[in-house]
């Protein structure tokens, strides 16, 4: 039809892999949170997709690991990111390559207060833009009692988090041999032996924020985000903190400059790299210390729909 477009290109394998169970999947990309999957053909290591509109598209390779189920895990990807303007895109090439597999360790840092929880766990996040070439949820592992781990699966674009189910805890530093890439993006690859060293601390600061209307009335339907103020780290979902329930309340968290917004309405709209830029315009920018606990009463914004 008039204003439509057509998207094809070639798969090859970094390898040599079969790729005859290889699946390609072409995204419509939108900044807000939206789009979804349109209708591709493969075969033989070629792919099209027709009838496309103007705009931002992703473009997924998945190379099925073998086995009997083989759709159940992934041991080559690639991806790519195309826009299309006025005319056809052809001739692409995409190379799966193997996943990347890191090894490291989970250590206290040494002005921390109490000894290391008993489960942590290493998870390697996409940013919120590649969310959706995600084949399924998030590598992640177990740290181990000595405080070693293995993360396999890693495809990509990636920052990597720990967590713990114990409050008080947070990331302050993250080493992949002797570079620092906390909060960074990183894209990790196979073969590179490279020890990733992770630093917890528990010198948090606490934040106290309670909704309000204008009149400074409670609105315990009030939700809380807390997003970090540098825009260059607002890089996955995991960085746009959420309170655990509406009506705000006490958090502990990494020091440091934030935005701290409240809205009435949190869903799939809102966490597009666009959605998240407006949340922080409505923002307020606060500086959390080590030690010390800051109690805020904040308005709730209107977010327009989400869109």
């Amino acid at each position: 039809r008039a204003g439509s477009y057509t998207l094809s290109g070639a798969v090859t394998s970094a390898t040599g892999a079969d790729l005859s169970a290889a699946s390609v999947m072409v995204y419509k990309a939108e900044t807000d949170g939206g789009g979804g999957s349109v209708p591709s053909q493969y075969r033989d290591g070629q792919f099209v997709a027709r009838g496309l509109l103007p705009g931002d598209y992703l473009v997924r390779v998945s190379v099925p690991a073998p086995g009997d189920r083989p759709y159940q895990s992934v041991s080559q990807s690639a991806a790519l990111r195309v826009k299309i303007e006025a005319a056809d895109i052809t001739g692409l090439s995409l190379r799966a390559v193997p996943a990347a597999t890191i090894t490291g360790r989970v250590q206290r840092d040494p002005s921390a207060r109490t000894a290391l929880p008993a489960s942590i766990v290493v998870r390697g996040l996409p940013p919120i833009e590649l969310m959706q070439l995600a084949s399924g949820p998030p590598a992640e592992t177990k740290v181990g009692a000595d405080g070693s781990f293995t993360l396999a699966g890693l495809f990509g674009p990636t920052v990597l988090n720990a967590s713990s189910a114990s409050d008080g805890w947070f990331v302050k530093s993250i080493q992949h041999g002797d570079e620092d890439i906390t909060d960074v993006i990183r894209e990790f690859a196979a073969g590179d032996d490279r020890r990733v060293t992770v630093t917890l601390s528990d010198r948090t600061a606490t934040l106290l924020v309670r909704p309000v209307d204008s009149e400074g009335r409670a609105r315990p339907d009030g939700l809380v985000l807390l997003l970090p103020a540098d825009p260059a780290k607002r890089n996955t979902f995991w960085t746009s903190l959420p309170f655990p329930r509406p009506g705000g309340g006490e958090q502990k968290t990494r020091p440091g400059d934030y935005l701290v917004v409240a809205v009435s309405i949190l869903d799939r709209s809102m966490s597009g790299p666009a959605a998240i830029e407006r949340l922080a315009k409505l923002g307020r920018r606060i500086t959390l210390v080590e030690g010390e606990r800051l109690e805020i009463d904040l308005p709730v914004s209107d977010m327009g729909g989400g869109r």
